[in-house]
């Protein structure tokens, strides 16, 4: 026996997630009537709140590790300096 159903869905394709490629949400009944834009938004929303997160984490490159690995030398070695020349 095949039984048909008609339900409203949204699917989100960008999850943003490493794990989850797709998210699909099923509308409870007579909130279709809602404005597309509403629906989305609270769609996106609760994606976040189960995630626990606003998107991927920024990466640092190797360029920018090394430019704050040599920054902060400087400033230790600014700070050693400081301290020997005051004794």
């Amino acid at each position: 026996m095949i039984k048909g159903v008609n339900r409203r869905v949204i699917e989100i394709n960008s999850t943003e997630s490493d794990y989850f490629e797709k998210a699909v949400l099923y509308l409870r009944p007579g909130s279709d009537e809602l404005p597309p834009k509403l629906l989305n938004d609270e769609a996106a929303s609760y994606l976040q709140r189960i995630t626990g997160s606003r998107g991927r984490r920024r990466v640092m490159t190797a360029a920018e590790i090394a430019g704050l690995s040599s920054a902060l030398t400087a400033v230790v070695t600014l700070i050693i300096m400081t301290i020997l020349f005051t004794m």
